[in-house]
């Protein structure tokens, strides 16, 4: 079987923690305080929506053909 991982790793965000912010613009996987999952852009400075609920964000790495 020939896999690969698809995500990067869980990153607990803490907006005052520069350390837990993405390095550049892109869309993100993200989890919120409610547990709800989904995409959440990262506009380098902050989330475009959502921006007090994210608890979590995963970057997906594409796979290599």
């Amino acid at each position: 079987m020939n896999e690969q991982s698809a995500l990067s790793h869980w990153v607990k965000f803490d907006y005052d923690n520069i350390d837990t912010r993405p390095k550049q613009y892109d869309k993100y996987l993200v989890c919120r305080k409610d547990g709800k999952i989904h995409w959440e852009t990262w506009n380098g400075s902050g989330w475009a929506y959502n921006h007090n609920e994210i608890k979590y964000w995963a970057a997906i790495i594409p796979p290599t053909i």
